[in-house]
Formats: C-alpha cells, sequence, structure tokens
C-alpha cells in the first residue's frame, strides 16, 4: 500500500491502482487500501470502481475516512438529494477527526457542499478553520511566506530591461511549448483539459517543465537570464524537453505541448530568452472570484499557496502577481493571448475556436466533449472534479454571495477589477 501512495504522489495513478490491488490480493478486507483504491478510481473519474470501492471499505470499516471522502465527492456531484447525504456524512467524519490532516480534508469538501447548498455564512465561517488549521501544519509552518513575492519583484526588473539584443529564436529540431497561465483558480484548468482533448497536444497538468529549467537558471538571478549564451539556451531547451519526454514518453512529430503552470506568466523573460517563438495564453477572470476560490481550496502548501490562507492575503498576492504581469506583458516581442474565463463560459464553442484558430491547430469536434476526455486522466489541481463536468456559470460572480465576508479585498482587488473591465 505505501508503494500504492508513493505512486499516486508521483501523478502515476494508474500503477497506483496495480499497487492497491496487489495489496488488496494479499488481504482482500484491507478498508484503508480499499479506500485508497477507490479515490484513486474518483481521480481518474471511474466513478463505477470508485463507488463499488468506497462501498466495500466501509463494509468491513464503517470509520474508513478515505471511502467516506470518495463518496461524498461521487454523491456531490451528482443529485441535490446527493448533496444532502454528503453533508451528513462528512458532518460525522469532521466529529470523530482523530487527527488534523482528515479534519482538514472534510471540512473542505462539507464547505463546498454548504456552498451549492447556498449556505454561504456557514460556508465561508468554516473555510476559515480549515484554513487557520491548515497553517498551523508543520509543513505550512516552515514555508518562508516572503519568498514569493520577493520573486515576484525580481522579474519585474524585466520590465525596465530592453531585450532588443537578445538573440532570435534558436534554430533546431525543437518546436516551442505553449504556454498556458493565469493566477491559480483563473480558468486554466478546464482551457487545460479542453487544449489536452485534442490530437495533436499535450498538455503537462501542472508538471514543472519550464519552472524546472527556471530552477537550474536561477529562479532569482535576472542577470543569469540576461546573460546566457546561445549554448547555454540550447541547453536547456533540451533539459525541458528532456523531463517532457520523460512525462510523455516520445512525441509524434506533428504534437504540441502545452506546458499548464499558472505561475509563469511571472517567467516571461526566460520563455521569450529560451523560447523566442512561444505562443502564451493568458486566463483571467473577476479577480474577486479569482482570489474568493483560492481561499476556498485547500491547496498542499508552497511559496505560493501559503498566501491563500486568508482572503486578504490572497488578495494582496493577486495585486502584486498581476502588476509584475502588467508591467511585464508589453517588454516582450512573444504571441500573447489573452482570454476571460467567463467567455469560455458564456460562448464556450465560439471561444475555443478563436484560441485554436490562433494556434494554428486544426478544429476538431472532439474538443467541445473534453469532459469525456478526462476520464483515465490524472488532473492534479484542487478543481479537478469541476472540469469532468460541463461548464458551466455558476462560479461567474460568486463572490457576490461572499461580499459581506470579503471586507477589504474588494478595496484591493478594485484596480484591477477596473483594468480588466468587469463591473463594481
Amino acid at each position: 500500500m505505501i508503494l500504492g501512495l508513493a505512486l499516486l504522489g508521483d501523478l502515476r495513478a494508474n500503477d497506483a491502482i496495480e499497487a492497491f490491488g496487489e495489496a488488496l490480493r494479499l488481504e482482500p478486507n484491507h478498508a484503508v487500501a480499499l479506500g485508497h483504491l477507490a479515490h484513486t478510481y474518483e481521480i481518474l473519474n471511474h466513478r463505477a470502481k470508485a463507488r463499488e470501492a468506497a462501498t466495500r471499505a466501509l463494509c468491513i470499516d464503517a470509520n474508513a475516512d478515505r471511502a467516506a471522502l470518495t463518496l461524498v465527492h461521487l454523491d456531490s456531484r451528482e443529485s441535490a438529494n446527493g448533496l444532502w447525504a454528503a453533508r451528513t456524512r462528512l458532518e460525522g467524519i469532521v466529529a470523530r477527526a482523530t487527527n488534523d490532516l482528515t479534519q482538514i480534508a472534510a471540512l473542505n469538501d462539507l464547505n463546498h457542499v454548504q456552498d451549492k447548498l447556498g449556505d454561504y455564512d456557514a460556508t465561508f465561517n468554516a473555510f476559515t478553520r480549515c484554513q487557520t488549521l491548515a497553517a498551523d501544519q508543520p509543513r505550512a509552518q516552515r514555508i518562508d511566506r516572503k519568498a514569493f513575492p520577493a520573486y515576484l519583484e525580481t522579474n519585474r526588473h524585466f520590465a525596465n530591461a530592453s531585450n532588443g539584443a537578445w538573440p532570435p529564436q534558436i534554430d533546431d529540431d525543437l518546436t516551442s511549448p505553449i504556454f498556458l497561465v493565469g493566477f491559480p483558480c483563473s480558468g486554466t484548468t478546464l482551457l487545460n483539459r479542453v487544449l489536452g482533448a485534442h490530437s495533436k497536444l499535450r498538455t503537462s497538468d501542472g508538471r514543472p517543465w519550464l519552472a524546472s529549467v527556471a530552477g537550474r537558471v536561477g529562479n532569482h538571478n535576472w542577470k543569469q537570464i540576461e546573460e546566457l549564451s546561445n549554448q547555454s539556451v540550447i541547453r536547456l531547451r533540451r533539459e525541458c524537453y528532456d523531463r517532457v519526454r520523460g512525462d510523455l514518453g516520445d512525441l509524434d512529430s506533428e504534437e504540441r505541448v502545452v506546458d499548464k503552470d499558472p505561475f509563469n506568466f511571472i517567467r516571461l523573460a526566460l520563455v521569450r530568452r529560451i523560447f523566442s517563438d512561444a505562443k502564451v495564453i493568458f486566463l483571467y477572470r473577476d479577480p474577486r472570484d479569482s482570489v474568493l476560490s483560492c481561499f476556498m481550496q485547500w491547496f498542499q502548501p508552497n511559496e505560493t499557496t501559503t498566501h491563500f490562507h486568508d482572503v486578504e492575503s490572497a488578495a494582496r498576492l493577486y495585486s502584486k502577481a498581476i502588476s509584475v504581469w502588467w508591467d511585464l506583458k508589453p517588454v516582450f516581442d512573444l504571441a500573447i493571448l489573452t482570454i476571460g474565463c467567463e467567455d469560455l463560459v458564456v460562448d464556450f464553442e465560439t471561444n475555443c475556436r478563436s484560441v485554436f484558430g490562433i494556434l494554428k491547430a486544426d478544429w476538431e469536434d472532439n474538443v467541445l466533449r473534453f469532459a469525456k476526455t478526462v476520464k483515465g486522466e490524472y488532473v492534479v489541481t484542487p478543481s479537478r472534479r469541476d472540469v469532468a463536468e460541463n461548464v458551466f456559470g455558476r462560479s461567474v460572480g460568486r463572490w457576490r454571495s461572499y461580499e459581506q465576508h470579503m471586507g477589504p479585498v474588494i478595496d484591493i482587488l478594485s484596480p484591477w477589477v477596473t483594468a480588466l473591465e468587469y463591473s463594481e
């Protein structure tokens, strides 16, 4: 079972299923292994198998929380009655939780169920409780909260730099990736699934392809980027594609890759220096909805997500990050497409056709059925369940239901609400 968990942590969900299956062959009534198997099936959107494994686990042990949480996810997606059943089940898990992580996971799910049921005051207060618990965890406490804001300011240097002397695109056999970027919870997971449904596009789903190269150059050293030699650029391009092939296997000569990493929009200088003919797709959403959604998710802790433990901190990070993007965007001669997440919701096909046209990718009707292509793939972001459903508008203007709880956040984000042409 430990092997299965390790494989799951390495994004190898199908291999994890085999490992959990082997554990169950040795001990068929192992409720914990069945719970993890159910969870993995649910991640891959194999709902019937997930329900079967979770039900078996709970028959063996009524307190098998991993299995119970999986049934919650399934119930809450299938009907309004399922939401009430999920709420009751989650309240029981929260009440009997014996460790913080189980309680955080159950509270996170309970809050989403309450949100769908329209109990907004209870939802916001419970998310505050959930995020307070998450912030107090030892791993979160070890993170330097000043590191990422400092990195943002380092990259602002390039807003005043001239890249006119930088060499043109390196002439080799590698095709530049498409970079899919935007502040978290702005629609990148949704568009990533749409692009991934195309037969000639392969997506990273958050694997750190460019980010790993950035680490090799020196994330905080703008001078190293400016002084990269052509030989170094060629090496870094190949290192990036070695990571791609390591994750995806060999690529067809006509296939292109999509590097989906929201905060790559801060790394435009590195993109321009290494992949100067790359196309960049920047997703944006009403800043108030983006920030609220970041607060209403339980992310694995890192230098960026540590700022989502309270809604005001998330708003301040949004303002700082988008201001850097605003300064950098005009500086680099990159092909940048900006698109609003709300536009995808309002007129999905028209806007998708526009995206594929700019990418010079032939239109395929299959991309309109992207939810079906999710089955069998591991979507790693907290919004992974949403991308397996049809596009819907429930999340548009969601912030209005929580306006009384957002306090100074509204004022912090007001300049960007205006700049991105959203109504007050």
